[in-house]
C-alpha cells in the first residue's frame, strides 16, 4: 500500500482532479489503517465526483472505523438515497445500527435484504448469516435455525441456476 501511495501521488500531482485517483489512496490509506489520510481523500473526492457510490461507501466505513458511528449511519443513508439498489449499503447499514445498539432497526433492515427476491444471492445469503447471528445472540435458537434452513434452500437454488443447463 505504502508503493502504491507513492504512485497514486504523482498520478495526483498530474491529475488534481481526479475523484478515482483520491478514493485510490483512501483505499491504500485504509489498508494502512491511515484513516484521517482516507477521511481527507475521499472527502476531496466527494467534492469532485459527488455521487461516487464506492467513495461514499468507504467514507462510512472509515467513520466506523474512527468510531463516528452516528456520522457513518449519516452517510450510509445518504447512499442509500442515491442508489437505492447498491445493496452492500444496505448491509452495511444494518451492521452500523448493530454496532449502535438498534438491534431492531437491524433486524427489520435484514429481513427486508435476505427476504427480497430483487436483491442478488450473495446479499441476501450475507443477510441471512447476519440475521441467524443476531437472533443466537438474543438466544432465539429456533429463529435461527429457520433462517439458516431457508439459506440451505437458497443455496441450493443458486447451484441449479449457475450449473451448466441449469433454470432460467
Amino acid at each position: 500500500a505504502e508503493e502504491a501511495l507513492v504512485v497514486l501521488a504523482e498520478l495526483r500531482r498530474l491529475e488534481p482532479h481526479n475523484a478515482l485517483t483520491m478514493t485510490m489512496a483512501a483505499d491504500a490509506n485504509v489498508a494502512l489503517r491511515r484513516f484521517h489520510a482516507a477521511f481527507d481523500d475521499l472527502r476531496q473526492a466527494l467534492a469532485v465526483e459527488p455521487n461516487d457510490v464506492y467513495a461514499r461507501h468507504l467514507l462510512a466505513g472509515v467513520y466506523q472505523s474512527m468510531g463516528e458511528l452516528d456520522l457513518a449511519a449519516a452517510e450510509l443513508a445518504k447512499l442509500r438515497q442515491q442508489q437505492p439498489r447498491y445493496h452492500a449499503g444496505w448491509l452495511a447499514a444494518a451492521e452500523v445500527d448493530l454496532l449502535r445498539g438498534r438491534e431492531r432497526e437491524a433486524e427489520q433492515q435484514l429481513l427486508a435484504i435476505a427476504s427480497s427476491v430483487e436483491v442478488p444471492a450473495r446479499h441476501r445469503i450475507t443477510a441471512g448469516l447476519d440475521l441467524a447471528w443476531l437472533y443466537r445472540a438474543r438466544g432465539r435458537f429456533r429463529a435461527a435455525e429457520r433462517v439458516l434452513d431457508s439459506l440451505r434452500r437458497e443455496d441450493g437454488a443458486e447451484k441449479v441456476r449457475a450449473a451448466p443447463g441449469g433454470a432460467r
